[in-house]
């Protein structure tokens, strides 16, 4: 599914301008360091006096905004290069900044028609999203509610204004960028947050942030620039709010949102902070089940079958306009006569570190020595690193074999110097059996329209089907199970194999009977339920 694809690892890309010590025979008596923090501390006093406070926004009491967005989807399209799709979103949010209350409905579809319609809550004490779909609700655990506020402030047209303060509680920190950041007409400081550098430009003449320009490592390509850029600013109260928010990735569109009836408010609409733990009324759907999401990865293992195991983990990050995390994941685990196989390395090389050391735990003298996986997008391929280091065999379809390769020879902040790896690498078509005496696997390439090569993992001993992003994509039965074609075209690829399918087990966390494929194909598709914030169409 849809998924930011990088995490945050600030590091200023023009750090590498930063000031350094005093030209030769300077006679000022004032250090270099002093002269950057005086002039980039007037750069940012000045746009503090031109956009407003965090005191100020407060006053402000409520804004209701629609929303209008879309997003570049790196590692969502047809294929693991370019060119990439893009895919749009829109919804309504209602921001309490007097009560420190935030809520959000929106809706979007993932490529092949996958859809998806939440609503989204975060407060100063809790914070949870209710798939309007099918009445899953996601608690976000207490260790990531502040992950879940920080992309509320990522995304609010009000990001300007808590960039400028997060820099003015970091004042010691300012520095001038000689040279500026490189955008014409502007000048530059950067500041350090908790460790992290980030880089303000500031228009001259109107003395409004413009841009917040830093590095970020992402799993594929390592070090990368990143650029918030903040446009079309409006006067709302005693502030000024940015009216479109847009993210420029390696120079390219990454997303771009746009706030077209930002205003203010008299009072909060009713019915928009529901409980903490929503209960069924007429405005929601029955809720089938709850799920902790967020926070530090949880790994659990279940025992879906004699030597087939699941690794289940909850989603530590949002997706694009998302607040709160809204998926679970599964690897699948096989374990073979001599070593383990497994399916899917979902996120980063630190998810599946813990990973590793929970299957360690499990399988001490057998290491996992075959990896594959159900497709190329980031959230189930971007942990694939650490058993590039540690010899695994990647078998895989065609596509996956030079962005494995690309991955091997990128350096990351974290590495210890080592050479560039080279990866292990089988590839197939159509389909690849690995045998074995007690679980043999055989992976088939089914094709779709949510990627061109996406695979299933079939085990005809012990009836178990294994598929990501084609079936139960929330981590319980009733999200939204034959509402979608991907699901249907996996039910009728397993009528058209013979398979007597036991059980399916979901990337996304669902592990269901068999007999839901069946259903699948009778279920008809149904409107999005639930939705106390009208959710407007993109104008």
């Amino acid at each position: 599914m849809q998924s930011p694809l990088y995490r945050y690892w600030w590091v200023s890309a023009a750090a590498l301008l930063l000031l350094g010590p005093p030209p030769a025979g300077a006679q000022s008596a004032r250090s270099g360091t002093e002269r950057g923090y005086l002039a980039g501390r007037r750069l940012l006093d000045a746009a503090i006096r031109a956009t407003g406070d965090s005191a100020a926004l407060a006053q402000l009491g409520t804004l209701a905004t629609s929303f209008c967005a879309r997003a570049v989807e790196i590692g969502q399209s047809a294929a693991p290069d370019a060119p990439y799709d893009t895919i749009s979103a829109v919804g309504q949010r209602i921001y309490d900044l007097a009560r420190h209350r935030y809520a959000q409905d929106w809706s979007t579809e993932f490529r092949g028609g996958i859809p998806l319609a939440l609503h989204e809550t975060v407060t100063d004490s809790a914070a949870y999203s209710t798939d309007l779909r099918g009445g899953v609700v996601f608690l976000v655990a207490p260790s990531g509610l502040s992950a879940s506020q920080r992309r509320v402030e990522d995304n609010a047209p009000y990001a300007p204004l808590i960039l400028l303060d997060r820099a003015r509680r970091n004042a010691a920190t300012l520095r001038l960028v000689r040279g500026g950041s490189g955008i014409p007409g502007t000048d530059a400081a950067l500041f350090s947050d908790r460790g992290f550098l980030l880089t303000l430009s500031f228009d001259r003449s109107t003395h409004l942030l413009v841009s917040a320009d830093a590095l970020v490592d992402n799993w594929e390509v390592g070090l990368a620039p990143l650029r918030f850029q903040f446009r079309d600013y409006r006067r709302v109260g005693s502030v000024r709010l940015a009216g479109r928010v847009t993210t420029w990735f390696r120079g390219g569109l990454l997303t771009d949102v746009t706030f077209p009836d930002l205003v203010r408010t008299g009072t909060t609409p009713a019915n928009v902070f529901p409980p903490a733990v929503p209960t069924p009324d007429s405005r929601l759907p029955t809720l089938t089940d709850t799920i902790t999401v967020g926070g530090q990865p949880s790994i659990t293992i279940d025992t879906v079958a004699p030597h087939v195991v699941a690794v289940r983990y909850g989603q530590t990050a949002g997706p694009n306009f998302g607040y709160n995390p809204p998926f679970a994941y599964v690897q699948l685990l096989v374990e073979l006569k001599d070593r383990l196989l497994l399916v899917d390395t979902p996120w980063y090389p630190s998810v599946q570190q813990s990973a590793i050391a929970t299957m360690r735990t499990l399988f001490p003298s057998k290491p996992v020595g075959v990896v594959s996986f159900t497709h190329y997008h980031s959230d189930h391929l971007g942990g694939l690193r650490p058993y590039i280091e540690a010899g695994a065999t990647f078998v895989t379809t065609p596509g996956n074999r030079r962005l494995i390769a690309r991955v091997a020879r990128t350096a990351h902040p974290s590495d210890a110097h080592q050479p560039a790896l080279v990866p292990k690498i089988e590839t197939f078509t159509g389909s690849r059996t690995i045998d074995d005496p007690a679980a043999p696997v055989e992976l088939h390439e089914i094709g779709g329209a949510h990627a061109d090569e996406m695979v299933v993992a079939w085990l005809p001993r012990q009836q178990v089907l294994f598929t990501a992003d084609l079936f139960g994509i929330f981590p319980a039965r009733g999200g939204p199970g034959g509402l979608y074609e991907e699901e249907r075209s996996l039910a009728r690829y397993v009528r058209e194999q013979g398979w007597k399918v036991q059980k399916v087990v979901s990337g996304h966390g669902a592990i269901s009977d068999g007999a839901e494929l069946e259903r699948a194909l009778e279920s008809a598709p149904a409107a999005t339920v639930g939705s106390r914030v009208p959710v407007p169409a993109c104008r």
